[in-house]
């Protein structure tokens, strides 16, 4: 085994113990989570994802217009939903480094 191969399998060890520490409930529900989220938001647009992004809006939020993040010019749903009123957009942050999430309205 090299060097390179310890070093690798006691960076995963150290992980595993990191998420043990958390809880196995609480890592399964933050990867669930994450896996919930990209898994709707990759779907085709239309009536079926927006009815996916409201159950899922019920209890969180997403940051958008970011690196990494959803673009709402890309995102027809976002911005339907935005339009009828069932999302709110809210901006939190300081001068220079605001955010934008959208939230259930």
């Amino acid at each position: 085994m090299t060097t390179r191969q310890k070093a690798k399998n006691k960076r995963q060890a150290a992980n595993r113990e990191y998420y043990d520490s958390l809880g196995n409930r609480e890592a399964q529900k933050r990867s669930d989570d994450y896996r919930d989220r990209w898994s709707i938001l990759n779907m085709n647009f239309g009536a079926e994802r927006r009815e996916k992004l409201a159950k899922w809006f019920k209890t969180n939020t997403l940051c958008v217009n970011r690196k990494w993040c959803i673009l709402l010019k890309y995102d027809p749903d976002l911005r339907r939903m935005l339009k009828q009123g069932i999302l709110k957009r809210t901006r939190e942050g300081n001068f220079g480094t605001r955010n934008t999430f959208l939230s259930l309205a």
